[in-house]
C-alpha cells in the first residue's frame, strides 16, 4: 500500500478505505463470534449478548476514531518536523525520512491509545 503512494496516488486513498472497511468488518466479526460461542454455551443471556456486543463494536469505533484523530495530528506534525530536518542534513532525502517518521509516530500513538482503551472499555463485558 506504501508502494502505491509513489506510484500511484490517486489509488492509495481508495485502496486504504478499502483496507480499512474490511479490517473493521473482520474485527466486528469476531467480536460477534466470540460472544456468540459463550451465548451458545449459555454462559451469557440474550440481554447479555446484546449489550456485550454493543459495548465492544463501540469501543472498536471510539477507538479508531481516536486513532485516526491522534496519530494523524502526530504523523502531520512528526513528518513534518523529520522530513524537514532530513532535507537540511541530506538534500533529497526529506520527504521519504518525513513518510517514515510520520508512520511510526501514528503507529506508537495507535498502540498507546489500544493499550489505554484496552485496559478502561475491557472492564465493561459482562
Amino acid at each position: 500500500m506504501l508502494v502505491s503512494l509513489f506510484f500511484w496516488p490517486a489509488l492509495s486513498s481508495s485502496l486504504g478505505l478499502a483496507v480499512l472497511i474490511l479490517a473493521v468488518g473482520i474485527a466486528i466479526l469476531f467480536t460477534i463470534r466470540k460472544h456468540w460461542n459463550s451465548y451458545q454455551a449459555g454462559v451469557l443471556s440474550r440481554t447479555q449478548l446484546t449489550r456485550n456486543i454493543a459495548v465492544d463494536v463501540l469501543g472498536i469505533f471510539i477507538t479508531i476514531s481516536i486513532i485516526s484523530f491522534l496519530g494523524g495530528l502526530a504523523g502531520q506534525y512528526i513528518g513534518f518536523l523529520a522530513g524537514n530536518a532530513a532535507e537540511v542534513r541530506w538534500p533529497g532525502a526529506g520527504a521519504v525520512v518525513g513518510i517514515i517518521a510520520a508512520i511510526l509516530s501514528a503507529f506508537v500513538i495507535g498502540y498507546g491509545v489500544r493499550l489505554l482503551v484496552g485496559s478502561t472499555w475491557g472492564r465493561l463485558s459482562v
